[in-house]
């Protein structure tokens, strides 16, 4: 059967000003992450600005308020029933796009006795005036299962919260620390592998180790067992400056402004390619490996940002984190000591240890001027 031309005319005019209204609606909805310690849940919650102020019937205000309203409606339930306890750590207001998104992070710690890796999720935030709302949950951090939420590294599905089904069971029992300290360790290894600055700088410390400096100069050579040790000695002051810090930022975050820190390290690096070129601190390398060692380790301790959740999976994190990172720069000495040991003895290794300190020192001034803009 045919449609008239007067009802296809109000279809249309139907279909339009459908149209209109989802154009004027933002429908996206909100995302979760969770990040799983053994009994402290981290959560980030970034939800659409106009839809929070929509359920609140309120705007964006960072006060006592809006932490309150999350703190009710955002929350955890362990097996027997009994309430994690939420505690709001940052409300901000960000624009994405060509909107603005509220960005809440918050704690779940779970009740005395019981484990955060198994609860029952709730977030109602949007939900419980928006029917409309969809909560997209991620499981961003669990070393247990292997997820160290490492930068490339994409989060989990965990599931959806809508307004038929306002909860979400999060069983994350199966983890086990063995799979979390390979993670962890593995996650060290790489950040020296891929961290190009960081293998820069122990390749320029490992120049003139098979030197020997005086007056003013690298005129002389070790013995191979020489430059064996005082390559150990000056990797063991640099490993115990960088561990220090390294727990220290892991435990209570960003002491130092990370884009502060990464100038620090490139100029760590010019400073140690100056002295591959003419010893600035012949016999104190030591203290300078062990002074350079605490400002990297600064750097390392970004990657272990959320770790410090709660003691264990601190100190799982610092420890296997630390270890890979270990394991990475004993790999490099192996293989880069022996050959310039070998070089210094067979080629003109003045120049070759110059190139190389003056690519370093290009290298690590540029990573200076670009990360002062």
């Amino acid at each position: 059967m045919g449609r008239s031309p007067l009802a296809t005319l109000v279809v249309v005019i139907g279909l339009v000003a459908f149209a209109r209204i989802a154009a004027a609606h933002d429908v996206r909805g909100e995302v979760l992450f969770l990040d799983i310690g053994e009994h402290v849940v981290g959560i980030e919650v970034q939800v659409p600005a106009h839809q929070l102020e929509l359920a609140r019937r309120a705007p964006f205000a960072d006060d006592a308020a809006l932490a309150a309203y999350v703190t009710t409606w955002v929350g955890g339930t362990a097996r027997d029933g009994r309430p994690f306890t939420p505690s709001v750590r940052r409300l901000a207001l960000q624009h994405v796009g060509d909107g603005e998104v509220v960005d809440i992070q918050l704690d779940l710690a779970a009740p005395p006795g019981a484990t955060a890796r198994w609860f029952e999720l709730r977030d109602d935030l949007v939900l419980q005036r928006v029917q409309t709302d969809t909560v997209y949950v991620f499981v961003r951090r669990d070393v247990q299962t292997g997820i160290t939420g490492d930068d490339g590294e994409h989060p989990e599905l965990a599931g959806y919260l809508h307004y038929q089904q306002r909860t979400l069971a999060i069983d994350r029992s199966a983890g086990r620390w063995t799979t979390a300290f390979g993670a962890v360790f593995r996650l060290g290894m790489r950040h020296i592998a891929e961290g190009t600055d960081h293998l820069l700088f122990l390749l320029v410390l490992l120049l003139p180790a098979p030197l020997l400096a005086a007056r003013g100069r690298w005129s002389g050579r070790r013995t191979s067992r020489e430059a064996l040790r005082a390559t150990l000695v000056i990797a063991t002051a640099f490993t115990l400056g960088h561990s220090l810090t390294l727990a220290i930022g892991a435990t209570f975050g960003a002491i130092v402004p990370a884009r502060i820190v990464e100038v620090l390290v490139a100029a760590s690096i010019l400073v140690s390619a100056a002295h591959a070129w003419r010893p600035l601190f012949p016999g104190r390398e030591t203290w300078i490996a062990a002074g350079f060692g605490l400002v990297h380790g600064l750097a390392f301790a970004s990657a272990l940002a959320g770790f410090g959740l709660d003691r264990p999976s601190l100190v799982l994190g610092v420890l296997g984190f630390n270890l890979g990172v270990e394991a990475m720069q004993l790999i490099v000495l192996l293989v880069a000591l022996p050959a310039l040991v070998l070089l210094a003895r067979r080629v003109p290794y003045a120049l070759l240890r110059r190139a190389g300190a003056a690519g370093a020192a290009i290298a690590a001034t540029w990573w200076i001027i670009e990360r002062l803009r």
